[in-house]
């Protein structure tokens, strides 16, 4: 069995332009609400002068919510370049949805792929694009994940505490699941290893939470980053965060009760939308420091050649 796509049960509205290099993908589904503030938001960001195409893939649910949605998409008109809507007719779960998001069709085409309770930071596109032409060729990148880095993969002694690295873009291997700008390359051959893949594996990684939290709620529908993180893990890929002061961030995430938060109780944010094209967005250091599951910074002399990561050595008193 695979993981297959109805298209006859989606209905498309406009045409998917080729010959731009650009996407910006949104899910929605059931948040007419969030939806409206993600897309004010996407409208008054910095393209400086590109043309940008808005993807929006419209999940079904609660009629209610769903006519809603589709007013709010219907009369919403993108100033900065075509909209193409996909609009589903039955429910395909979380997953499903970012599995088909977004297929690159050249190798020098990028998309971000945003969760609708989310809002960007009006320089978001601006860093993404730089960040892709300092570091498209950088060996190691699987994507650019433009939430906070906050969580840690493994569960170790102390807090919690997010990865600075001098304010500057780093690399972890965990990905950040709410506004992510996959490789292209490794995107492509992601999605058709997922499809073939979709119902005879479990992608587990030992000692990982996030494993720990697929075993508990083992529902393939609604998580799709267990995925990735076992493609990247497979592949020694890791995913390019940048850290912001003040909370800042290039896409806050409000957590709200949904398919990724499907408690009631979900909801709040601890992030800004970064306000000021800082120095901080303008530094893309040559050399990119990786961090481990816990955290903590690793090294290796070698980085196109280097398969296995170490640890650099403990400092002695």
């Amino acid at each position: 069995m695979r993981h297959t796509t109805r298209w006859d049960q989606i209905d498309i509205r406009g045409d998917y332009n080729e010959t731009l290099n650009w996407s910006i993908v949104v899910l929605t589904m059931n948040r007419p609400a969030s939806l409206r503030r993600l897309l004010n938001s996407l409208q008054e960001a910095e393209y400086d002068g590109d043309t940008v195409q808005l993807v929006i893939w419209i999940d079904y649910r609660d009629e209610e919510a769903h006519d809603e949605t589709l007013r709010i998409v219907n009369t919403f008109h993108f100033r900065h370049g075509p909209r193409l809507i996909y609009e589903r007719r039955e429910s395909a779960g979380l997953a499903r949805a970012w599995f088909d998001a977004w297929v690159p069709r050249r190798k020098d085409e990028h998309a971000i792929v945003i969760e609708d309770d989310s809002e960007v930071s009006r320089y978001f596109y601006r860093w993404l694009k730089q960040a892709w032409a300092a570091y498209g060729t950088y060996p190691g990148i699987g994507g650019m994940s433009l939430n906070r880095q906050t969580v840690r993969a493994i569960v170790t002694p102390g807090p919690n505490v997010p990865i600075t690295n001098d304010y500057k873009p780093f690399l972890y291997k965990l990905v950040g699941t709410f506004a992510f700008a996959p490789h292209p390359v490794h995107w492509k051959s992601y999605v058709e290893w997922v499809r073939r893949s979709f119902y005879t594996m479990e992608p587990l990684v030992d000692g990982l939470r996030t494993t720990d939290w697929w075993l508990r709620i083992n529902k393939n529908e609604n998580i799709w980053e267990q995925w990735f993180i076992y493609y990247c893990y497979q592949h020694d890929l890791f995913v390019l965060y940048m850290p912001l002061p003040h909370r800042q961030a290039l896409v806050v995430n409000y957590a709200e009760h949904g398919e990724h938060h499907p408690s009631k109780k979900a909801g709040g944010n601890r992030s800004v939308a970064a306000y000021e094209w800082s120095e901080y967005l303008q530094t893309f250091p040559k050399k990119l420091v990786h961090y481990d599951w816990d955290t903590s910074p690793m090294t290796c002399p070698k980085i196109p050649e280097c398969r296995y990561w170490e640890k650099p050595p403990i400092k002695q008193d």
